[in-house]
């Protein structure tokens, strides 16, 4: 027979299979028979709900830290991956759920919840309101016993059920208890993010938080502003949660490749608990603001200056800074056998350099800006805006030191101030702050931020010529020898704001610098060029420049001329200062400018 003929045979008889099933089913001889339950399958589908309830009701519990629901969150909490995260301490005091009687609750609830749906997909089968007794809780395990009254076919199933799940939801529990007791009492996350603090990484000679710095070489130079310094405590806190280990878990031998402290907790309840994978975190968008960020002085200065007629220098007291600052810390602790996390927070508070005293209350009246700020009856509104007229969502606004709260969706904030005349201060990060003097009764409007861009510097050295009465040269050399970047000199740049009459100052020994703390705007710029010690003064400038949101390159070109260190006299010498700014101004050179200048000819300039 063929292939061909062999395939027709094989479909026929395949379609005569499927006419046959089709008449036989229709007649009613084809049938499956629906399973009939026995008593045990009954046993094991009713423990089977138990055991389901048992971890739904731990995976709830450990979402929200040990509690059933966020109404019975005592201390309030804070956000983390949209999840609502309780307090288990603040302020000093720790609450905590009851780990048995939730766990109770909870089965009970999903039991009656859900009895009735089994009992439906079980011919014979009836299910009576459960009673969960008493949970078992173990390090590795818990279990449950439960008194359904159940029968199947009228027989009474035997009572209780009874399900043990593998979990250390019991030994992750008992661990936050110990933990939240002793950091109210003994404060570890302070201290460690004072250290960390204390620690902080080197920017232009001064720890980048300054705490208490010595200005000892000549020229040596101190500024550092709330705003400068917030990100970098900000930054502190972060390294200080990431390298937080649980005791003898912290890494050793890694200073060559990391410069952040590594902190041990001590045992807990007296015991190193070496099996729990914990981890500590900050809320979703958190940052530091005037809500709970203080620094004094702000801003931190001084500077190091020669001493006259002596080649050494002197400087000012060592600049102290005290930081007040709290935040809150998630704590979040793995459960190997059931992959939750459970979680819950802690307030971590330093005042003025050290943990928070839990046993002293400030009253109004004991410091003053509390008396000011804990009588608020005057109205503030306010819609804060972008410079393209857009909402600000988040921007934090404080009237006469009192943080009032931060704006909605919509760029709005109406709330209560204190009555009086102060500064209204509007803050977002990444705009330049809005300070502005008001009285109460003025607390209303638009405020308008300004984005601060983030743009290279380019520093140059512009070699002029003075001849005398006026009369300048800017030489022109192929190899660039009369306009060049800096090299072997220090320059300080200094941009002042024409409408606050804010100050941003930078020093700089290289040529090149990034800036991120200028808001667009007018600004009033001035520099000098000198020696490394500043014994000599090689140049100086002033100009009026705007930056823009968009601007990402500038170049700045400072006037040098040997006549200029020789003036004695101030006012003379500003007045030479302002010839040589207006020489390179004539000349197209800047002196300050967003793009990089390209000399092609000497140019000669008289000012008259």
């Amino acid at each position: 027979m063929s292939c061909k003929g062999q395939v027709e045979l094989i479909v026929i008889v395949a379609l005569m299979v499927v006419i046959a099933v089709v008449v036989i089913s229709q007649m009613n001889l084809f049938i499956v028979p629906e399973p009939t339950p026995d008593i045990r399958t009954v046993q094991e589908s009713v423990e089977g709900l138990v055991r389901v309830a048992a971890l739904d009701t731990i995976e709830t519990m450990s979402n929200q830290g040990g509690y059933l629901s966020l109404s019975d969150y005592h201390f309030g909490s804070v956000v983390l991956n949209d999840k609502e995260i309780p307090y288990w301490q603040h302020g000093g005091q720790v609450t905590y759920p009851d780990k048995a009687t939730n766990f109770q609750t909870g089965v009970q609830a999903y039991l009656e919840a859900n009895k009735d749906s089994l009992a439906g997909v079980l011919d014979n089968v009836t299910l009576g309101e459960p009673t969960v007794l008493t949970p078992v809780f173990t390090d590795d395990s818990v279990t449950v016993s439960v008194n359904i009254p159940a029968t199947y076919r009228g027989t009474p199933l035997p009572q209780p059920f009874t399900v043990t799940v593998d979990t250390h939801f019991s030994e992750i529990y008992e661990f936050s208890k110990g933990f939240a007791v002793y950091e109210a009492n003994h404060r570890p996350l302070e201290y460690y993010t004072l250290s960390t603090m204390l620690l902080s990484p080197l920017k232009d000679g001064h720890h980048s938080i300054p705490m208490y710095e010595l200005l000892i070489g000549c020229g040596d130079y101190l500024f550092a502003s709330s705003w400068d310094v917030m990100p970098e405590v900000e930054n502190a806190i972060l390294r200080t949660l990431a390298h937080t280990y649980m005791p003898g878990k912290a890494p050793t031998g890694t200073l060559r490749t990391s410069s952040s402290p590594k902190y041990s907790l001590v045992p807990i309840n007296g015991r190193d608990y070496e099996d729990l994978r914990v981890s500590f975190m900050l809320p979703d968008d958190f940052e530091l603001d005037p809500s709970n960020f203080r620094m004094s002085p702000n801003p931190a200065t001084g500077i190091a200056e020669p001493i006259p007629m002596m080649a050494e220098c002197i400087g000012t007291e060592p600049v102290a800074v005290d930081y007040t600052l709290e935040y809150p810390a998630i704590v979040r602790a793995l459960d190997s056998e059931t992959g939750n996390i459970f979680q819950f927070a802690v307030q971590v508070f330093i005042h003025e350099n050290a943990p928070r005293d839990w046993s002293v209350s400030v009253t109004p009246g004991e410091d003053l800006q509390d008396e000011v700020c804990s009588d608020p009856s005057c109205i503030l509104e306010l819609e804060v805006r972008d410079s393209s007229g857009s909402p600000l969502e988040a921007a934090s606004v404080s009237f006469m030191g009192c943080h009032l709260g931060r704006t909605d969706g919509t760029g709005y904030l109406a709330t209560l101030a204190p009555c009086g005349s102060g500064t209204l201060y509007v803050y977002k990060r990444g705009y330049g702050e809005y300070l502005d003097p008001r009285t109460s009764s003025h607390l209303d409007g638009i405020v308008t931020l300004y984005r601060k861009p983030t743009f290279s510097l380019t520093l140059h050295e512009a070699v002029v010529q003075d001849w005398g009465e006026g009369s300048y040269m800017v030489y022109y050399s192929e190899t660039g020898q009369y306009i060049h970047t800096i090299e072997n000199k220090r320059a300080y740049i200094t941009f002042r704001s024409d409408q606050d009459f804010k100050e941003y100052s930078f020093y700089s020994d290289g040529p090149s610098l990034i800036i991120s703390t200028i808001p667009a705007g007018t600004y009033y710029v001035s520099g000098t060029l000198s020696s490394p010690d500043f014994q000599t003064l090689h140049g100086a400038f002033t100009y009026i420049y705007t930056i823009s949101e968009d601007t990402d390159t500038m170049h700045i070109y400072i006037p040098t001329a040997s006549s200029l260190d020789s003036i004695t006299d101030d006012t003379e010498r500003m007045l030479k200062i302002g010839e040589l700014s207006q020489v390179l101004d004539e000349c197209g050179i800047g002196p300050v400018t967003d793009t990089a200048y390209i000399q092609e000819s000497a140019c000669a300039v008289t000012i008259t």
